[in-house]
């Protein structure tokens, strides 16, 4: 007897009958890619774009550090995932997700990103500072592409932003090839961050200048050596807040510098000031031996005494020795 197997026997039972129509679906959903097609046309998400559905949408998206970080938790592991291989679908289903994958791109350093971009949009069609962006971001590599293919989205603000961070091969880019310069807040900026080299080409190369808020935020920053280096080679000078600011940061020696290269600032007025006791001491000790020669104190010398007895007094009733 032979074995049977259960679904072995042909059915006799006749075949439904199928439609054109019903055909032609089976063939077009059978179809992997025919599929996709026709799934792009219908409302929704990709599934791998959906976490973009949180990112801000608005078209005047500032430089913001806390802003890019969320973008950058999104965007770079769907980058590192498809690279540039999804950016024209994300383009086209959220359009406004653009501007923040460009600006991505320029402060990440993702030239593959901005060259695909720029080949399939042209990067011109984004009305962002982008230059200005990667000035920021340190990207110079990206700053000479921008440059490269005249994308006018640059200001002074570029080289002030450089200039406060200390990215000198950034301010030497723009000198040589931009048109746009700077502020003096490049100047006073550097100054305050502690940017010898910067303050240093500023100074050689640029005719902007800077303000007497360099001198005094580098006291106050304790650079004595840029305090050192405007004092010779610049004259806007100071006022009499550099001390003072000096002696609430407790900087000793940009306080000594300053006493004995400058008038502005007053020794009197710094022991007003809640500052550690060591300022506090050579304040005291350089009044006891050597008096005050700030502008206010040179006319009077026949009161040196009793400054110094008033100060000692003041000092000590307010608890500050």
């Amino acid at each position: 007897m032979p074995l049977l197997v259960r679904g072995s026997r042909r059915s006799n039972a006749p075949r439904p009958h199928r439609s054109s129509h019903e055909k032609t679906f089976l063939s077009v959903f059978s179809s992997r890619d025919l599929a996709a097609v026709v799934f792009s046309f219908q409302h929704g998400l990709y599934q791998d774009m959906m976490s973009f559905m949180h990112l801000p949408r608005s078209t005047d998206c500032e430089f913001s550090k806390l802003l890019m970080a969320n973008v950058n938790a999104v965007l770079a592991p769907w980058l590192d995932t498809h690279g540039t291989s999804r950016l024209s679908t994300l383009f086209d289903v959220l359009p406004d997700v653009g501007r923040l994958v460009v600006m991505h791109a320029v402060m990440t350093g993702r030239m593959d990103v901005l060259a695909y971009v720029d080949r399939w949009y042209s990067l011109k069609a984004f009305d962002i500072d982008l230059l200005d962006l990667a000035a920021w971001s340190n990207q110079l590599d990206v700053l000479k592409f921008l440059h490269s293919i005249e994308h006018s989205g640059c200001s002074r603000f570029a080289m002030d932003t450089a200039s406060a961070h200390g990215y000198l091969a950034i301010v030497e880019f723009l000198h040589a090839n931009r048109t746009e310069g700077c502020s003096n807040d490049a100047m006073d900026r550097a100054a305050e961050n502690g940017h010898l080299n910067v303050v240093q080409f500023l100074h050689t190369h640029r005719p902007e200048g800077c303000s007497t808020n360099a001198m005094e935020m580098a006291a106050w920053r304790g650079h004595v050596d840029i305090v050192r280096y405007l004092h010779e080679n610049r004259n806007e000078g100071c006022t009499s807040m550099a001390m003072q600011k000096a002696a609430a940061s407790g900087h000793v020696a940009v306080i000594d510098f300053l006493h004995h290269n400058r008038r502005e600032g007053c020794l009197r007025r710094a022991l007003e000031v809640p500052s550690k006791s060591s300022v506090r001491r050579y304040l005291l000790e350089t009044l006891k031996n050597h008096g005050c020669h700030c502008s206010k104190c040179e006319g009077r010398r026949h009161y040196h005494f009793l400054d110094v007895l008033s100060s000692m007094v003041w000092v000590v009733l307010s608890g500050r020795l």
